[in-house]
C-alpha cells in the first residue's frame, strides 16, 4: 500500500511538471495584450447618441492609441501614437486586443514592453462625424454621432465669373442650431460649450471638397466635432438638435463679392452639404450704329444720247455696326454698374454706290467715272522713295531728320519734330551713309542732321558721314523706343509751344502711330508710346514734365487697353478701328474732314508712311493705308465718303500695286 502510495504521488508530481511546462509555453506565446472598447449607448439610458435609423449599420474609420514603452535607447517614451482601425456596428460594443509587446508608432519606430494610456478618434476626411465621448483606465470609450461636415462646392451653370475674383473669394462657414425650448423652436449661432465662442472656418471658395471640418485640431469646426460639441441626437428624446450649416462672404471685399455673387447652402446635419456659388454678373452690349454714305457714279453708254442720264442702281446707305461686350449688375435702382468691357466689335456693311448711266457729253468724250486726279510717288527701295519725296516737297531745308531704313521703332514719333522743323525724313542703312541720301542732303543745302536712335539704329560712322556733308549733326535717342518718343516730345514741345495736348499710340506696331503722324504734326502735338497695358517710366515721365492735360488715343483697347487708358491725362478724343486700315480711315475721317487731298501708303511696311507723314500734317493731308494688291474696304469707304480731289500713293508696285492704283481711278 506504500508502494502504491509512493507511485501515485510521483504521478502526480510528474503530472504537474508536464502541465507547468505546457502552460508556461502557451503564455510565453501568448504575449502581453490591452484591450480597447467602444460602446455607443447611455450608460443609463441604454440608448445611444447617434440616430437610430442607423442602428447596426456598419462603419469603419481609424483611430489612435497613445502609449508609452521602451525605445532602442533603453529609455521609456511617452506621448508616443500609433494608428489602429475601427470596425463595428452602430450600437454594439467593439472590443480590440491590441498586441503591446512591441508597437511600431507612427513615426516607424518600435517600442517594447508598450502600455496604451489613453486614444481618440480623428477628424479627417474618412470620418466627420462620429468622436468619442468620454473613456476611462479601462480603455473603455463611448462613440456618438455630430453634425455631419461633409460640403461639396460647385459654381451654377452658365455664372459668370471674374477671373480677379476666381481664387479670391474668401468664405466664412458657420452653423445655426435650432432646438425647442418652452415649446417653442429657437434658432441660434452655435458655439462652444466649452468658452462660447462661434464655431467657424474661413476658407477660399475652390470647386469639390470643402474641409470644413478642417485639418487642424487648433480650429473650432474641429475640436466642436472631436470634442462632441455638434450633436443632434440625444439618449433622453431622440434627435433634439438640428444644425444649419451656413456660408457668406467675408473680409475686406465682402461688399463688393455680395453685388457680384450669391451663396446658397443645401442638404442636412445627416448627410452633409451642398454649396452653390452663383453670379448676379449680366453680359451687355453697347452697340453703335454709323451711316456709311454711298457715292454717286456715272457710267458712259453709248447707247444715250448725248446729255441724257438714266437711273441704273439705286444707292444704299452702309453700316459700321460698333459692339462693345461689357459685364455687369443692377445697381439696386434699376441701373446698370458695369464691372468690365472687353473690346471692341466692329462691323463694316459697305455701302451700294447709286450709277447712273449717262450718254456722250458735249464733244463726244466719255466721262471719267471718278473726278480725282491720282498721281505715285516712288523708287526703286524705301531709301530712294523718302529721297523722292524729299525732293518733290522740299526745295531746301536747313534741318535734315535721318532714321534707319530698315526698322521703325526709334523714328516711328519723328513726324512732328520733321513738320516743326520743316525737315525731310531721309532713310539709310546702319552701317553707314548711303550715298543716294548724302547727294539729297547736298541739294538740300542742309546745316544741320538730326540722327533719330541710337547706335544699333544709325551708326556713329554714319552719323559722323552727314555730318562732313551737313557741318552738324546731333542725335536724339533713348535706351528704347519710349524713352526716344519722349525726348523727341520734350523737342516737339520747346518748338510748337504746346505741352497741354498729346497723342498716345501703341509702341509695338507702327500702323497707329504712322496713320496719326499727320494729324499730330499738323496740330504740333507730340507722339508719346505706351504698351497695351502698361505706361513705360519713360512716358509716364514725359507726361508729367510736359504737364499734358489731355491726350487723343489712336488705336483700339488691343493696342492700348481700356485700364490704361484710365491712367492717362483727360481723354480728348479717342480714334480706334478693327484693324490699321479702319483706323487710318476714321483719323481722315475725324481730322481732315475738309481735306480734299489725301496719300496712300502701305499698311505692311512702315518706311513710306514715316517719310509722308510731315508733308502731309503740312498739307493737311491725311494718310490712308493700303494693303499691296487690295484696297481695304475701310479704305476704300472713306475714299468715297471724302471724294478727294487727288490723291497721291507713296511707294512703286513693290509697295502698292498697279491694281490698287487702277480702282483709285
Amino acid at each position: 500500500m506504500k508502494r502504491f502510495g509512493n507511485k501515485l504521488l510521483c504521478f502526480i508530481l510528474a503530472l504537474v511538471m508536464v502541465l507547468g511546462t505546457f502552460l508556461t509555453t502557451d503564455v510565453a506565446k501568448a504575449g502581453k495584450t490591452q484591450d480597447v472598447s467602444f460602446y455607443w449607448h447611455h450608460y443609463d439610458m441604454g440608448k445611444g447618441y447617434y440616430n437610430p435609423e442607423d442602428e447596426g449599420k456598419p462603419v469603419s474609420f481609424a483611430f489612435f492609441i497613445e502609449f508609452k514603452g521602451t525605445g532602442e535607447d533603453g529609455q521609456v517614451h511617452t506621448g508616443l501614437y500609433s494608428q489602429l482601425t475601427y470596425s463595428g456596428k452602430i450600437g454594439e460594443e467593439t472590443r480590440i486586443t491590441v498586441p503591446v509587446d512591441e508597437i511600431t508608432d507612427n513615426k516607424n519606430n518600435k517600442y517594447t514592453d508598450c502600455t496604451i494610456y489613453s486614444i481618440f478618434v480623428p477628424i479627417y476626411s474618412g470620418n466627420t462625424i462620429y468622436a468619442t465621448s468620454g473613456g476611462d483606465e479601462s480603455l473603455s470609450y463611448m462613440l456618438q454621432q455630430n453634425m455631419e461636415t461633409k460640403t461639396q462646392a460647385k459654381i451654377a451653370e452658365n455664372s459668370i465669373i471674374l477671373d480677379e475674383d476666381r481664387g479670391a473669394m474668401p468664405i466664412l462657414y458657420r452653423a445655426t442650431v435650432t432646438r425647442e425650448e418652452d415649446g417653442k423652436e429657437v434658432t441660434e449661432i452655435a458655439k462652444s460649450r466649452k468658452n462660447g465662442k462661434v464655431i467657424q472656418k474661413t476658407l477660399l471658395f475652390r470647386e469639390g471638397d470643402v474641409p470644413v471640418w478642417s485639418e487642424n485640431r487648433a480650429e473650432s469646426f474641429y475640436r466642436a466635432i472631436f470634442q462632441s460639441e455638434l450633436e443632434p441626437f440625444s439618449p433622453y428624446s431622440g434627435k433634439y438638435k438640428t444644425f444649419h450649416l451656413i456660408a457668406e462672404f467675408t473680409g475686406n471685399r465682402k461688399t463688393e463679392l455680395d453685388e457680384r455673387y450669391q451663396l446658397t447652402v443645401e442638404g442636412d446635419d445627416l448627410k452633409g452639404w451642398t454649396l452653390t456659388l452663383s453670379s448676379k454678373i449680366k453680359e451687355g452690349s453697347k452697340e453703335v450704329t454709323e451711316d456709311i454714305p454711298y457715292s454717286t457714279v456715272y457710267e458712259f453708254d453709248p447707247s444715250l444720247k448725248e446729255g441724257e442720264v438714266k437711273l441704273k442702281q439705286e444707292g444704299q446707305l452702309g453700316k459700321k455696326i460698333t459692339k462693345t461686350p461689357y459685364y455687369y449688375v443692377l445697381d439696386g435702382n434699376g441701373g446698370e454698374k458695369v464691372l468690365k468691357t472687353f473690346e471692341e466689335k466692329t462691323t463694316i456693311i459697305n455701302p451700294v454706290d447709286k450709277i447712273y448711266l449717262r450718254g456722250p457729253i458735249k464733244g463726244g468724250n466719255q466721262p471719267n467715272p471718278s473726278d480725282n486726279n491720282t498721281d505715285r510717288i516712288g523708287g526703286e527701295d524705301r531709301i530712294d522713295t523718302a529721297g523722292k519725296v524729299s525732293s518733290k516737297f522740299f526745295e531746301k531745308a536747313d534741318t535734315v531728320i535721318l532714321a534707319r531704313m530698315d526698322d521703325y521703332p526709334d523714328a516711328l514719333t519723328a513726324g512732328v519734330l520733321a513738320k516743326l522743323m520743316n525737315a525731310p525724313i531721309l532713310l539709310t542703312g546702319t552701317d553707314q551713309l548711303d550715298a543716294r541720301v548724302a547727294g539729297e542732303i547736298k541739294r538740300l543745302g542742309a546745316r544741320q542732321v538730326l540722327v533719330v536712335g541710337g547706335d544699333n539704329a544709325v551708326s556713329q560712322k554714319a552719323m559722323d558721314q552727314a555730318k562732313a556733308i551737313a557741318g552738324s549733326a546731333e542725335r536724339i535717342g533713348g535706351k528704347d523706343r519710349y524713352e526716344t518718343a519722349a525726348l523727341i516730345a520734350k523737342q516737339v514741345v520747346a518748338l510748337s509751344k504746346n505741352s497741354s495736348k498729346a497723342v498716345v499710340a501703341t509702341g509695338q506696331d507702327f500702323a497707329d502711330a504712322l496713320a496719326i503722324s499727320a494729324y499730330a504734326a499738323r496740330e504740333g502735338q507730340p507722339i508719346l508710346l505706351v504698351k497695351p497695358n502698361q505706361v513705360p517710366e519713360a512716358t509716364a515721365k514725359a507726361l508729367a514734365d510736359l504737364k499734358v492735360e489731355g491726350v487723343t488715343i489712336v488705336g483700339g483697347d488691343a493696342a492700348v487697353s481700356k485700364a490704361l487708358e484710365a491712367k492717362l491725362p483727360k481723354l480728348e478724343a479717342r480714334v480706334g478701328g478693327a484693324n490699321r486700315y479702319e483706323t487710318a480711315a476714321l483719323v481722315a475721317s475725324r481730322f481732315f474732314e475738309n481735306s480734299d487731298r489725301a496719300f496712300l501708303a502701305s499698311g505692311q511696311n512702315f518706311a513710306d508712311a514715316l517719310v509722308i507723314g510731315p508733308v502731309a500734317g503740312k498739307l493737311n493731308a491725311p494718310v490712308l493705308l493700303s494693303k499691296r494688291d487690295l484696297l481695304p474696304a475701310e479704305t476704300k469707304a472713306q475714299i468715297k465718303k471724302a471724294g478727294y480731289k487727288k490723291i497721291t500713293i507713296v511707294g512703286l508696285d513693290g509697295a502698292i500695286s498697279k491694281a490698287v492704283e487702277d480702282e483709285l481711278k
